[in-house]
């Protein structure tokens, strides 16, 4: 039978057929996510990570939790950092006085360093769902699984407590609606990214590579509003 010609006696319609369903995936990945957090959790619960950064890093959200963003720029803290990390250690900072943890406990280096420890998450969730878009399910989950167990990773996230897992996530959005053809949103991750460190710099060329191939002067014109905006 093709499209409704008969063969052998028999006539049926193609498109009545049911679409063959791949298995669940939930068995495999979801545990495989859970891991990830145990061992990142107990990575930063264990080793203590770059002192001078990390000491910087619990001073940076209590002093910005306490005084607002205003006085946290006054130029007395040094701060070499763009403002966009900053909101991730307001939120911390007002978490660790809501809790009344201190300075030098565990407690508060697993929170100081659990930010990084959700992006790596995030980034592994967000490089599955592109995988799925463009691979098989099994492709999907190995991909996903070179990031989640990457030692490189888990080192700079739940040992050292850096924040390039931050931007990375948003490094990855960006590439992945960029791929996708959504320029827009995709110039504003790449802001948001910029904001938080500004290594990000390096990728720009992906963003005017992605504008170039749409050709579109009123949609870049319009992303660099976007970018701005977002900067004020």
């Amino acid at each position: 039978m093709i499209y409704g010609v008969t063969i052998g006696g028999n006539t049926q319609d193609e498109s009545k057929e049911p679409p063959m369903k791949e298995p669940s995936n939930n068995v495999t990945y979801v545990p495989m996510l859970f891991i990830a957090l145990v061992l990142r959790l107990i990575v930063a619960a264990f080793i203590e990570g770059f002192p001078v950064d990390i000491t910087t890093f619990k001073s940076w959200a209590e002093i910005v939790a306490d005084r607002g963003f205003a006085g946290f720029f006054s130029g007395d803290i040094f701060a070499d950092y763009p403002p966009g990390y900053m909101y991730v250690l307001y939120l911390i900072g007002k978490i660790k006085m809501a809790l009344h943890l201190d300075f030098n406990s565990t407690s508060y280096l697993v929170l100081i360093k659990l930010p990084n420890i959700l992006c790596d998450l995030l980034t592994t969730h967000v490089i599955y769902v592109m995988g799925r878009k463009r691979f098989s399910l099994s492709h999907a989950l190995i991909f996903a699984s070179f990031y989640a167990f990457n030692p490189a990773v888990i080192i700079n996230s739940a040992a050292w407590g850096q924040v390039d897992s931050i931007f990375t996530l948003f490094i990855v959005v960006t590439v992945g609606l960029l791929s996708g053809g959504t320029v827009l949103p995709g110039i504003a991750a790449f802001t948001i990214a910029l904001l938080i460190k500004p290594q990000a710099l390096i990728f720009a060329p992906v963003v005017f590579y992605a504008l170039w191939i749409k050709r579109s002067p009123k949609e870049a014109a319009l992303g660099l509003l976007i970018a701005a905006a977002i900067f004020a």
